[in-house]
């Protein structure tokens, strides 16, 4: 075997391993990854929730509020209402109604960013396959064609 069949068969390798994680990943994602993810967030969450900005940058950006869902402030021994950074639309006092606010809670935020990870891996991972595949048989193309060096 050559160098060239060589390169191909450990890059073939390479990619096989790179699909398979992204699969394992995305397959996973929906057990095993989220019930830690959800646990992570949940301890990160509860110490971010006593420096009030923090957990407003997050809840902001992710337009998510608590960690689990809304009701977590409720918990919390909020019992005025929400914070203004779960509001949808900000306004001053926006969290007193809880039709303004956002439901959903920034652990599944992140799960649902995982998978997105998971999914781009796969594209990317088939993608490359593709690539090689194409490499190969143009190589073998190339080599079954009778040229001539040209000294």
């Amino acid at each position: 075997m050559g160098p060239i069949e060589t390169f191909n068969c450990i890059l073939i390798l390479i990619i096989c391993l790179e699909v398979a994680a992204g699969a394992a990943f995305y397959v996973f994602s929906q057990g095993y990854i989220a019930s830690k993810a959800t646990a992570g967030i949940s301890k990160v969450v509860q110490k971010l929730i006593s420096d009030p900005t923090v957990m407003d940058n997050i809840q902001s950006k992710f337009k998510c509020c608590g960690m689990t869902s809304y009701t977590d402030w409720s918990i919390g021994g909020i019992s005025k209402g929400f914070p203004d950074s779960c509001c949808k639309v900000k306004a001053v006092d926006c969290g007193q109604n809880i039709d303004n606010i956002h439901k959903t809670g920034c652990a599944m935020v992140v799960v649902k960013s995982l998978l997105w990870v998971g999914a781009v891996c796969l594209a990317l991972g088939f993608l490359e396959v593709a690539g090689v595949v194409f490499g190969i048989c143009l190589c073998l193309a190339i080599k079954g064609k009778d040229y001539t060096n040209i000294d």
